[in-house]
């Protein structure tokens, strides 16, 4: 079993769920977070009898952090659901994309992890690539004519998708 192909199936899932809000936006929050719900405690029971994996934890410890555990994935899938109705489907999927780089920040807080300052430069020119990918426009909005320039708008035989990017950063 290879986590690989476990990953790359979970994130292939997640944009076939993103996809899915936009092609029936007429199914509220609700209903979905109801049905994956119902669907999620059906296969993990099965799970669970299958592999003889007990339900709950051996120490009521182990059990708070189960539920709490489960209350988070809950608000998690919840706020992702509802900003992939409410924001631009490559937005809302950049922005989920980042959760690795948000444990590496909290982990050093909350599980006393050493983390070195080439970790933290990382991180930070991560972020600034998020914010690059997201929003270009807001960097470069006091430059136009340095970036119509730099790629030649005005030059006819450029690509219509570079005119369309253009055309995108400005309309902003």
């Amino acid at each position: 079993h290879s986590g690989v192909g476990y990953a790359l199936t979970s994130a292939t899932l997640a944009m076939a769920v993103g996809a899915m809000m936009r092609f029936v936006p007429n199914i509220k929050l609700f209903h979905i977070q109801t049905y994956r719900g119902l669907l999620s405690v059906f296969f993990s029971y099965w799970t669970c009898k299958t592999y003889k994996i007990p339900h709950y934890g051996k120490t009521r410890r182990e059990n708070s952090k189960l539920i709490g555990r489960g209350v988070l994935g809950i608000a998690m899938t919840t706020l992702y659901l509802y900003g992939l109705s409410a924001v631009p489907l490559s937005d809302a999927i950049t922005l989920f994309q980042t959760n690795t780089l948000w444990s590496c920040i909290l982990a050093p807080i909350f599980l006393s992890e050493p983390t070195s300052k080439n970790t933290f430069v990382a991180l930070a020119a991560s972020l600034i690539g998020v914010v690059l990918v997201m929003r270009p426009y807001t960097i470069f909005q006091y430059f136009p004519s340095l970036i119509l320039s730099l790629i030649h708008i005005s030059e006819p035989t450029r690509l219509l998708s570079i005119s369309y990017a253009v055309f995108c950063l400005k309309k902003k």
